[in-house]
């Protein structure tokens, strides 16, 4: 049986959190979009305020939820139980006690690489999220700090900390659906004075070595198809591909989206032979390739199997400042295009690269088919 979908109601559980400084919320598009898409739930009082959220978690094997609440009592637990069939265990998570243990001035450190720490981080790095989110987002809706202590039902808490700042961070969540397991990449984030160094490389690929430590054989995330940055990252980079198309995935704005936030699904493979194999497929150049360009990004007379080379606008973060208009005009367009061509299915494509052509950007796309008798389960 599935987790629940929609947002679930419990009647009169006992008292709703209600934090004076409003650390505790998750941002309103993770707990109406992500988390059930996660196989999670939201459990809501009478009044509609969320009182608890519901996480699936992948622990020594077995696979459960944990309650992130305030509320105690068996009787959120019984509730839990009955929505969740298939979990093995149940348990709470309480914000509050967050980073009280005896080690919660302690930095894990995993290594120490290009003049950074990779860490796990401890009360006060977490802390530090919170105010890189601020700044690298203009948004005082961020995740939590409790996230990142090492009983929350968080899967990925890793930050990058240069002279004991934290410059960047990653978090991530399991993933549970029917017989299916991931890790899902939730918010990467990196200080605007140390981009372009790797800090989201190394964190990424730190997520992808303790994945596959854990025996998790795919990581998704979602990011946004125009921002040629983060294609370079997660595609040339990281060697992720994407296997899927959301318009207008999250129904929010902020400085860095100005128009309806679409986003690709990105498919991140955690066994290096595979990683392997999908990098040499996008590896081969094609030497006829149709492009597709703007401002009509039309696919006229494309050759069967033959490579699509879609162009994005070389800067999205600024044509969204500089020209609403035109942005709003872009991503009508573009997703028209993606919702047609993007997708683990015949006839559609998969993109891998993005390349530079003559000053034009180009995101690479190869057919499915060409991808499934390789690598078809692992993408899908």
């Amino acid at each position: 049986m599935n987790a629940p979908e929609d947002l679930l109601r419990v009647s009169k559980i006992q008292e709703a959190i209600k934090p004076s400084d409003g650390l505790y919320h998750l941002p309103n598009h993770f707990t109406e979009v992500a988390l059930s898409q996660n196989g999670g739930a939201t459990l809501r009082d009478d009044s509609g305020q969320i009182v608890a959220e519901c996480f699936p978690i992948f622990k020594n094997g077995r696979k459960g939820i944990v309650i992130r609440t305030e509320v105690t009592g068996t009787n959120l637990v019984y509730q839990v139980r009955n929505l969740f069939p298939w979990a093995e265990f149940v348990q709470i998570f309480s914000p509050a006690a967050s980073f009280k243990s005896t080690n919660a001035e302690q930095l894990e450190v995993v290594k120490i690489i290009d003049g950074f720490m990779v860490a796990h981080p401890n009360r006060v790095s977490a802390q530090q999220t919170a105010e890189l989110q601020r700044l690298i987002w203009g948004t005082t809706s961020v995740y939590p700090t409790d996230l990142y202590d090492q009983e929350s039902p968080a899967a990925t808490k890793l930050v990058a900390i240069k002279q004991d700042q934290v410059i960047g961070f990653l978090l991530g969540f399991w993933g549970i659906k029917d017989t299916k397991l991931w890790l899902e990449s939730q918010i990467l984030g990196v200080h605007p004075n140390y981009r372009k160094r790797g800090v989201a490389r190394i964190l990424k690929e730190q997520q992808r070595l303790e994945a596959l430590e854990q025996g998790i054989e795919v990581i998704h995330w979602t990011v946004d198809p125009l921002q040629c940055p983060n294609a370079y990252l997660n595609f040339n980079s990281l060697g992720a591909v994407a296997t899927a198309f959301d318009p207008d995935h999250y129904g929010f704005t902020n400085q860095l989206n100005l128009v309806s936030a679409s986003r690709f699904k990105m498919t991140y493979l955690t066994s290096p032979e595979v990683l392997n194999k999908l990098n040499g497929i996008f590896g081969e150049e094609d030497p006829e390739p149709t492009y597709v360009l703007a401002p009509d990004w039309q696919v006229i007379d494309a050759e069967p199997q033959a490579d699509l080379y879609l162009e994005v606008p070389a800067d999205w973060s600024e044509l969204q400042r500089t020209s609403l208009d035109e942005a709003m005009i872009v991503r009508k367009k573009t997703d028209q295009l993606f919702v047609r061509l993007i997708g683990c299915a015949e006839k559609k494509y998969v993109i891998g690269r993005i390349k530079e052509v003559a000053g034009h950007f180009f995101l690479v796309a190869k057919e499915y088919s060409k991808l499934k008798d390789k690598l078809g389960e692992n993408l899908e």
